[in-house]
């Protein structure tokens, strides 16, 4: 998929189901990785995710952008 279409696909997406995307498509995280993440594995200040027992078994640590940052908090935020 080009960039373009990428973007166009997350533009139709909202709530988790776009944060999963984005988080797929920008950390290279794995599904069964992304739906297993719990609030304790991000790491707020720091904008980075921690897989645990991603490939391998091993504990990884994914860089999310800023723009994801600010999703996740929306995401998350109690309402």
């Amino acid at each position: 998929m080009s960039k373009h279409e990428v973007e166009a696909a997350l533009s139709r997406m909202c709530g988790s189901t776009r944060l999963m995307a984005e988080l797929i498509y920008g950390t290279g995280t794995r599904i069964k990785e992304c739906m297993s993440l719990q609030v304790k594995d991000i790491e707020f200040d720091l904008r980075s995710i921690m897989v645990r027992a991603a490939k391998g078994n091993e504990d990884m640590e994914r860089i999310s952008g800023r723009s994801r940052y600010y999703l996740v908090i929306r995401v998350l935020k109690p309402r």
